[in-house]
């Protein structure tokens, strides 16, 4: 799966898209998708977090491994550009 997703999060990341990230710990974590490795490791700017310990975020970097989920909202991005980076990465499998 991670083969996968790591083009459209780093599509994503070309536009400096903002996401919510959810953390295996129930931490929910939102910023600005900056970077993204093939581990789908991910470095955010602009961060927020209604975490009282992650208070003064500006910057993260956020392992893989930790992740439960990734979200972005409905006008960051649209169905055509999914779709497009779809048929892209489904020319390469």
């Amino acid at each position: 799966m991670s083969l996968f997703m790591h083009p459209v999060l780093k599509s994503l990341a070309e536009r400096n898209i903002r996401i919510k990230v959810t953390l295996k710990n129930d931490i929910i974590i939102t910023g600005r998708l900056t970077y993204v490795d093939s581990n789908l490791n991910l470095q955010l700017s602009d961060c927020s977090s209604e975490s009282p310990y992650l208070g003064g975020l500006i910057k993260c970097f956020i392992r893989g491994s930790s992740t439960k989920f990734i979200s972005l909202s409905q006008d960051d991005c649209s169905y055509v550009l999914f779709e497009q980076l779809i048929q892209k990465e489904g020319q390469f499998v």
